[in-house]
C-alpha cells in the first residue's frame, strides 16, 4: 500500500537538490514551501522524511504531543531519561 503525504517539493535526484538549497539559502527555502504548500509540507532528503510545519497553532500543537509522549514514557521520553542518566553518571 502507497503512504500519502502532504504535498510538498519533488526531487528526482534523491532530496540532494533540496538539501543542498535549504543549507545555502535556509529562510527562502522555508518561504517558499510554506507559500508553495501551505501549513504543512512534506520533503524527502535521501533516506529523511520531514514534514515542515508553517502554522503557529499546529507547530504548538506539536510541541504539545511532544510533551504529552514525554510524560507517558514515548521516544522522547527515552532518549530524555537516557542523557539525564548519562549527566548523572558523569557529575558523581
Amino acid at each position: 500500500m502507497k503512504a500519502h503525504y502532504p504535498p510538498g517539493p519533488r526531487d528526482w535526484f534523491f532530496g540532494l537538490t533540496l538539501g543542498l538549497r535549504s543549507l545555502r539559502e535556509p529562510l527562502a527555502f522555508l518561504q517558499e514551501m510554506a507559500r508553495d504548500y501551505g501549513d504543512i509540507a512534506y520533503v524527502r532528503v535521501g533516506p529523511y522524511h520531514s514534514y515542515v510545519i508553517n502554522h503557529p497553532d499546529l507547530i504548538r500543537e506539536v510541541c504539545h504531543q511532544g510533551e504529552k509522549l514525554s510524560e507517558v514514557g514515548g521516544a522522547e521520553a527515552g532518549l530524555s531519561q537516557d542523557r539525564r542518566r548519562r549527566s548523572d553518571q558523569q557529575r558523581g
